[in-house]
C-alpha cells in the first residue's frame, strides 16, 4: 500500500450555500451548509493506500444563534470513504462517520468566554491512516 504516486486525477463538484438573518437587534441567525464529491484515479495497478481511504464524501453544517452578548453554535461533518483495514496499528477505517461539536460564547467587551463539547456522540472514528481520533472532550 505505501507507495509514490506518479500520477493522480481528482474530478469532484463541491456546494456551498448559507444563510444570515437578523432578526431583530437583538437577535441573529446564521446558517451554511456544504458538500463535497470526489472520486480519484490512477494509472498505477494497484492503487495507493491514500486513493483507496481518502474521503469521497463531505457534508458539513454549521448553525450559529446570537442574543445579545451569547452565542450558540452546533457544527457537524459527515466523511464517506472505502473501508479499510489497518493491520499494522490493528485498527479498521470505518466507510463512513458523522461528527457533531457545540459551542456556548459570552462576550464580554473585547474577551470572549467559552465551552465547547467537541464529538458530542462519543463516535469512535480514526483518521485516513487507521489512528483513532478523541472521544467527547469539552475546553
Amino acid at each position: 500500500y505505501a507507495k509514490n504516486i506518479k500520477t493522480v486525477n481528482t474530478r469532484g463538484i463541491e456546494l456551498e450555500a448559507s444563510y444570515n438573518k437578523q432578526i431583530n437587534s437583538k437577535l441573529k441567525l446564521m446558517l451554511s451548509a456544504s458538500a463535497s464529491f470526489l472520486s480519484s484515479k490512477t494509472s498505477d495497478s494497484i492503487p495507493s493506500y491514500y486513493i483507496l481511504s481518502h474521503a469521497n464524501k463531505i457534508i458539513q453544517q454549521i448553525f450559529i444563534i446570537e442574543y445579545k452578548n451569547i452565542q450558540l453554535s452546533f457544527n457537524s461533518i459527515y466523511k464517506e470513504r472505502n473501508a479499510q483495514l489497518a493491520s499494522k496499528i490493528n485498527a479498521t477505517i470505518d466507510k463512513s462517520y458523522w461528527l457533531c461539536n457545540a459551542k456556548i460564547q459570552y462576550g464580554i467587551k473585547k474577551a470572549n468566554v467559552f465551552a465547547a463539547i467537541n464529538n458530542l456522540g462519543n463516535i469512535r472514528y480514526s483518521d485516513l491512516l487507521g489512528s483513532w481520533m478523541p472521544k467527547s472532550s469539552c475546553s
